[in-house]
């Protein structure tokens, strides 16, 4: 069995790169998605467990007869110490998603105010405070074993793509690269099954004359400075909006 722990932040796009693992010649996946209690004793306990949900919400289910195991945890602090705990399982991948701030930022508040949230301000912030800790992984190179994947480049650069899958140890099936389905579906159109024409680099510009947005993200010369130097390191080239 394949076991993936995934880590990304709401509105990153975690659902567009995990339906692409899920389609790469699996046959038997169970995805556990936004998993709120991850323990490695609880991952012993239902490891001997056999499967009866195949995809689940924030809870565990059994996956002891599965070819592949997906975990995501959305909007949490990556727990090394925890993490450590899982280094001696066989054939087991960590992944951290990271996207441009000011576009993850626009997806996540187009989200907010879509269902009214009376916390949109305060969420937005913890958003990208959790943007800046991920991305002192990507820039620090901190040792947890783990695939970094840069969700700018993943969508721009079918060679890196297959780097990836090919350090998951997966098949990329490219057809599947632009759906929509499922978990993950886009605020800016709900009816969209695919990315295309979803300008998914320019979400920023819908609220560049938004006071909120501004101010709480757009004016922060700290994501400024940390996303110039993701772009550097990563190589993104002149096609790929660096605001």
């Amino acid at each position: 069995m394949k076991v993936i722990i995934h880590f990304g932040i709401k509105r990153s796009g975690n659902h567009g790169i995990l339906n692409l693992i899920k389609n790469s010649g699996i046959k038997k996946c169970v995805h556990i998605n936004d998993l709120h209690n991850f323990k490695y004793e609880l991952f012993q306990q239902y490891s001997k467990i056999n499967t009866t949900l195949f995809e689940i919400d924030n809870v565990w289910t059994g996956f002891k007869d599965v070819d592949l195991l997906i975990i995501s945890l959305e909007n949490k602090i990556i727990p090394k110490k925890e993490l450590e705990k899982f280094y001696s399982i066989p054939n087991i991948h960590f992944v951290i998603l990271l996207r441009n701030p000011f576009n993850n930022a626009a997806s996540a508040y187009k989200y907010l105010i879509t269902i009214e949230c009376k916390s949109t301000t305060i969420l937005l912030k913890y958003l990208m405070t959790l943007w800046k800790t991920y991305t002192n992984f990507f820039l620090k190179d901190e040792n947890i074993k783990s695939t970094l994947i840069l969700y700018d480049k993943f969508y721009k650069n079918e060679k890196y793509r297959t780097n990836i899958f090919e350090k998951l140890g997966l098949t990329y099936n490219k057809k599947h690269l632009n759906e929509i389905k499922g978990w993950g579906k886009s605020f800016f159109d709900l009816k969209a099954t695919n990315t295309n024409n979803q300008k998914i680099f320019e979400r920023w510009k819908n609220f560049e004359n938004d006071e909120i947005f501004i101010k709480n993200i757009l004016d922060d010369q700290e994501l400024h400075d940390l996303w110039e130097k993701i772009c550097d390191k990563f190589e993104i080239n002149e096609n790929l909006e660096k605001h």
